[in-house]
């Protein structure tokens, strides 16, 4: 558990805390298994355009 949250804290803290706060908002209460799906999503796609720019 302790490496799935320092994982969540990184992609929470590369993607910026306004863009993901809801999201982590959920992920702290009942949905956690969508909203780690998202973030995870959100980090691939983010660092796809990190990489293509």
């Amino acid at each position: 558990m302790v490496e799935f949250d320092l994982k969540t804290n990184i992609m929470l803290n590369f993607l910026g805390k306004s863009r993901t706060e809801n999201l982590a908002k959920l992920f702290l209460t009942q949905a956690r298994p969508y909203c780690l799906r998202a973030l995870q999503a959100e980090w691939v796609a983010t660092c796809k355009n990190f990489v293509n720019e």
